[in-house]
């Protein structure tokens, strides 16, 4: 079973990150990916229910973790 409260909290953070203008890129996809494996810890599987999933920036963080994520 997995936690899907943690779509709620993880598009929370990436709307306020992702408009963040003065964080560097590389510090976005720090942030970002951190967030998915402290999700993913805590046994998140409902990543698919994110409204960002479909983002191309979001989407690449997720397949440098899991290069099997896909639609």
């Amino acid at each position: 079973m997995g936690w899907c409260s943690g779509t709620d909290i993880f598009d929370e953070i990436v709307g306020v990150v992702l408009p963040m203008n003065s964080l560097p890129i590389l510090d976005k996809k720090t942030l970002i990916k951190t967030l998915i494996e402290i999700l993913w810890s805590h046994d998140w599987d409902c990543e698919y229910d994110s409204e960002y999933t479909q983002d191309n920036f979001v989407r690449l963080c997720f397949e440098e973790l899991d290069f099997h994520f896909t639609d």
